[in-house]
């Protein structure tokens, strides 16, 4: 990545957590209200979000079109995203719909509806796949008859999705990314709150590590709380925020090791933590503290260094960009809140890199009576359903020997045995077979391997080594897979739709 698109990342990142741990009165109070709202059990949300693209990035526009890019930016200009959410929290229920807004006449089409219900989620894409084939492109109908095909609902089902992500784990060999999920199916949707839950905790403990710590973003206007921030404002932020930040190191480190300690094994595995190494973070914190701590002199030194130099690449970057945000309780069940941004990123350096857009997002959140939602019963796709009709894609490495196959949001990978003759690269038959799911058969007169279809045989013509079948990579085309290969990466691409 960039280095600018690096730096960016970082600001926004650190521009959360001041947001949320800076402690003058303006400041807790904004936090205290958003907390207020965050704990709400019923309630009911609308708003509207609109999106104006001013300059587009060089590569994600590589290889379109004029007219194709002026379309882009003028669905946008002319269309915005409005919503209305239903949430009860205790009854595990919420029924949420976007809608597509003309922003000339106002008119507005519904586009995409949510709904659950305890562990499963109904989400109607007709009306989103009615749309998207109202631009004819023929390539695209296609894909999505075969991914859809009529169908007017996809259901994701806990247990569907328990089972993809844990075969996944075995796959990869890791249960970091899906720690959510390895304390079995019926409890995905209580973590999400459990992990809203620790997100406050944590939350909560920085604000008593930064009770000193005033970055004066907030101001109050009454009832209302507003956050404004432009490029130069940020980068004096970042630096005053770095500096409390290592000034204070013990209390930073006192938060986490309290944060820590308070968690049971459950809540460690939902935040992807090993319950069983509580006492080797416990530890590393200390060892990360008492460093930070010894060479504090050191770090502050080079901070500012640093700093220095950063604060110019940040204003230049992202000079003219600016974020006003605010945050209201309008009565005793109302709240709203509205954001708008104006964000320029230009790098002299990389002119095609350069981009712009402008955003405003309206909410209303509101208390609501209890509510019921309807479960459609016809028309609906399975997950697994359209796990199964979704493109296979194999990734080879010829040069590391190593694969890795994705379907939808299953995925594997591992090693792999490729040989290279006579400028050739063959690849063993069975074990490529058995990650595309093909039966492999063997012909004991012909002494040739071949793959099963339906009762049918297609045969693979390669060659025999040390009592394995090497075939060709453009034999899998005999099967409808499509062979790409790329030069500079060394890889062979396997794709069948």
């Amino acid at each position: 990545m960039n280095p600018k698109k690096c730096l960016t990342l970082l600001c926004a990142a650190v521009f959360l957590v001041i947001l949320l741990t800076g402690c003058s009165k303006s400041e807790m109070g904004y936090y205290n209200l958003q907390k207020e709202i965050n704990n709400l059990k019923l309630y009911e949300s609308t708003g509207e979000i609109t999106f104006n693209l001013e300059q587009l990035p060089g590569e994600l526009t590589k290889g379109e079109d004029a007219t194709t890019i002026a379309l882009i930016q003028s669905i946008f200009k002319n269309t915005s995203l409005s919503y209305a959410a239903k949430v009860d929290v205790n009854q595990q229920i919420f029924d949420e719909k976007f809608y597509l807004k003309d922003r000339i006449t106002g008119n507005q089409k519904e586009i995409l509806s949510i709904t659950g219900k305890s562990e499963s989620l109904y989400i109607k894409v007709g009306e989103l796949v009615r749309y998207l084939k109202s631009f004819n492109n023929p390539e695209l109908n296609k894909q999505l008859d075969q991914l859809f095909g009529g169908a007017e609902y996809l259901r994701v089902d806990s247990k569907e999705l328990y089972e993809i992500m844990t075969e996944n784990m075995k796959n990869s060999g890791s249960t970091g990314p899906y720690s959510l999920f390895i304390r079995g199916p019926s409890n995905i949707y209580p973590n999400l709150q459990k992990q809203q839950s620790l997100s406050q905790k944590l939350f909560d403990g920085l604000i008593q590590a930064y009770d000193q710590y005033e970055p004066g973003l907030v101001k109050q206007e009454g009832s209302k709380y507003v956050i404004s921030l432009d490029a130069a404002g940020l980068a004096k932020t970042l630096n005053s925020f770095v500096s409390y930040s290592i000034n204070n190191i013990d209390k930073l480190g006192a938060v986490a090791k309290l944060f820590i300690n308070s968690l049971d094994d459950e809540e460690m595995a939902i935040l992807g933590l090993d319950p069983a190494k509580k006492t080797d973070y416990i530890l590393g914190i200390d060892g990360i503290t008492a460093a930070a701590e010894a060479g504090r002199e050191k770090y502050l030194s080079q901070f500012e260094e640093a700093i220095g130099k950063a604060e110019k690449e940040v204003i230049e970057l992202l000079q003219g960009s600016k974020i006003t945000a605010t945050l209201e309780k309008l009565n005793t069940k109302t709240y709203g809140s509205a954001v708008d941004m104006t964000i320029k990123v230009k790098d002299p350096k990389h002119p095609e890199e350069t981009f712009g857009f402008t955003a405003s997002v309206r909410d209303t959140t509101r208390v609501i009576e209890p509510f019921v939602v309807a479960i459609p019963t016809a028309g609906v796709l399975t997950l697994t359903e359209l796990q199964a009709r979704m493109p296979k894609v194999m990734l080879i490495d010829v040069e590391r020997g190593s694969y890795t196959f994705s379907q939808g949001i299953k995925t594997s990978g591992g090693t792999i045995d490729v040989k290279l003759i006579d400028g050739r690269t063959y690849l063993p038959l069975r074990p490529v077979a058995g990650v595309l799911n093909e039966n492999v058969g063997w012909d004991p007169e012909t002494h040739r391997a071949y793959i099963e279809r339906n009762g049918e045989r297609v045969d693979m013509t390669g060659i025999i080594s040390n009592d394995r079948t090497y075939v060709k990579i453009r034999d899998f085309e005999k099967l409808g897979y499509k062979i790409d290969w790329n030069e500079e990466l060394k890889t062979v691409v396997i794709t069948k739709n």
